[in-house]
């Protein structure tokens, strides 16, 4: 939903840049960490209802943004990307699992970050999903 400021209609930014990379090194960051929490890293099963097809597809649309800029930005950067963790089918509207999927979201971090020794600009981890 919009939100009305003054004379403005302000909308969610991640309708033009659902993971703000550009923007980010505008403003003098000199390092990025990403927690992009569309496609964790894992695409879900085949969507089965109609409601499902039009969420997975605007997943993947705004998905696109942050698959073609991170390697670009991480040119010039280090760009951590985190994983998130397996795909759950649940509505985004339904905040019961909130706990579940936090933990899970920590846990895949917490090991994907052990291993992790950065070196200098690049793309440390990825965007892309995977097969889920």
């Amino acid at each position: 939903m919009p939100v009305q400021l003054g004379s403005l209609l302000l909308y969610d930014g991640g309708l033009v840049a659902n993971v703000p990379m550009r923007q980010a090194l505008a403003m003098g960051a000199r390092s990025l960490v990403v927690l992009d929490c569309s496609f964790p890293g894992h695409l879900p099963g085949p969507p089965g209802t109609i409601a499902e097809v039009l969420l997975y597809t605007a997943m993947v649309t705004t998905r696109s943004q942050a698959v073609l800029e991170a390697p670009l930005a991480a040119a010039g950067v280090p760009i951590i990307y985190l994983p998130g963790p397996a795909p759950q089918r649940m509505s985004p509207l339904d905040f019961h699992h909130t706990g579940t999927l936090i933990g899970g979201a920590c846990e895949a971090a917490r090991s994907f970050l052990d291993d992790l020794d950065v070196t200098g600009p690049g793309l440390y981890g990825s965007p892309a999903p995977t097969g889920g």
